[in-house]
């Protein structure tokens, strides 16, 4: 009887232990499985991110370029009509390959992966990657180094072929400097190794760390180019025109879809592919507006047709008329007791030492020594320096305003140049008389 009773405890106790353990095992399954969908919704969201911007600019090409067709055939030369077309092509090839890099990613991403495996030779593997990146980088030559003996793999055919040609336009794409691309396969006893190599400049050691976490951006700042042959056709057609336009843009398609369609609209037009190139152009030439693929003083979203891009256009070259009939383009100087403005040079000076201010700072600066003495509202300066009436927009005014005391050496209860008329705007002290 007693065997019995401790015999009946200890299966108790037994029992209790397997339900213990069976419950904080499912319950450790249960948050893997949570961590396992957190993370992919993080890769989710990351990869939304990091295409939507490239997926936009490739629409702004095609629906852009097809309607500056539609809208503009007959004033449009062949040769215009052909560089717009070619641009559709080029960008729809490219929507084509980024929608099969969107779906073999999202096979990747899934948790229950089947992977469709068939023997391949490798050889004929090699050539249907090399002849698809061949249609879509016919300029890029790539040495391929293959085993002499005869090799079959078993990979699934299609991700192994997204795999390797990712690899090939990254290092189009992102090594900068590159003359070669080179493929090498190897094999060993066990596997079959890829290699893609460039003789570029290389991943910056700062950004290795980040390169493999899922998202990864690059920061490209373009290099001077040759202006008087880059810009060549472009500067022989300044003469004559009534507004000059200075579109920067990386995207070649986007670029000459835009010069196309101001051009055939009478503008003159200078084309810049770098921020670099664009701020020579801009100090050299002195364009009535800037088109550029950062927020400015009016922007658009992409995709956007030529409709839109002109109404704008317009908007823009009216408030920059406006700012000429107020005389807001200064000339001369400006002196106020030890701060001086050279207007032609866009200078300014404080106690002898020149003050580096942003076009936006000087902008705001030289259009208060033009109202000198008198009080500009808020409203009236976001309307002049950036060509809107929004009263959000005066976050941002003083912000600029506080950046501009500082730079100027000025203190709390000590301004010596511009006074806060607090709740209503600005005020410059009057120009001495010299």
């Amino acid at each position: 009887m007693i065997f019995r009773k401790i015999f009946c405890a200890i299966t108790t106790n037994i029992l209790s232990l397997t339900l213990i353990t069976s419950t904080l095992t499912v319950k450790l399954r249960r948050q893997e499985k949570e961590r396992a969908e957190i993370e992919r919704e993080r890769m989710r969201a990351n990869l939304l991110r990091a295409v939507s911007h490239d997926l936009r600019t490739s629409l702004t090409t095609i629906y852009g370029s097809s309607q500056a067709l539609i809208e503009n055939y007959e004033s449009l030369t062949d040769t215009q009509h052909m560089e717009l077309l070619e641009g559709i092509r080029e960008d729809t090839q490219w929507l084509i390959h980024m929608v099969e890099n969107l779906l073999s990613v999202t096979r990747i991403g899934d948790t229950d992966v089947n992977l469709i495996k068939t023997s391949v030779v490798l050889e004929e593997l090699i050539d249907s990657v090399l002849v698809k990146f061949q249609k879509w980088f016919p300029d890029q030559t790539v040495e391929a180094t293959l085993p002499d003996e005869f090799v079959c793999i078993a990979v699934d055919s299609v991700l192994i072929q997204q795999v390797l040609g990712n690899l090939l336009e990254n290092a189009v794409f992102h090594a900068e400097g590159m003359p070669r691309i080179i493929l090498t396969i190897y094999k060993n006893e066990e596997k079959v190794l890829f290699e893609v190599a460039d003789d570029g400049a290389g991943i910056p050691f700062e950004m290795l760390g980040s390169i493999f976490t899922g998202y990864y951006e690059k920061n490209y700042r373009g290099t001077p180019a040759d202006l008087s042959s880059l810009y060549e056709k472009d500067l022989k057609t300044m003469s004559g025109n009534k507004h000059k336009i200075l579109i920067v843009e990386d995207k070649e398609n986007i670029l000459k879809f835009i010069k196309t369609v101001l051009s055939a609209h009478g503008y003159s037009v200078l084309c810049a592919k770098s921020g670099l190139d664009g701020w020579m152009l801009f100090e050299s030439h002195c364009p009535d507006l800037v088109i550029l693929d950062l927020g400015a003083n009016d922007y658009v979203t992409k995709p956007f047709g030529t409709a839109e891009l002109e109404a704008r256009i317009r908007n823009a070259l009216r408030n920059s008329n406006r700012w000429l009939e107020r005389g807001s383009i200064l000339q001369g100087r400006f002196k106020m007791g030890a701060l001086e403005i050279d207007y032609d040079a866009r200078r300014l000076f404080v106690d002898g030492r020149e003050v580096k201010l942003t076009q936006t700072e000087y902008n705001i600066v030289s259009l208060l020594s033009k109202q000198a003495g008198k009080v500009m509202t808020y409203a009236e300066i976001i309307q002049v320096i950036w060509g809107w009436n929004d009263s959000g927009s005066t976050k941002k005014l003083q912000v600029n305003m506080a950046n501009i005391r500082k730079k100027f050496g000025e203190r709390p209860g000590a301004a010596r140049y511009i006074h806060n008329e607090l709740g209503v705007g600005y005020r410059m002290n009057a120009e001495e008389e010299v």
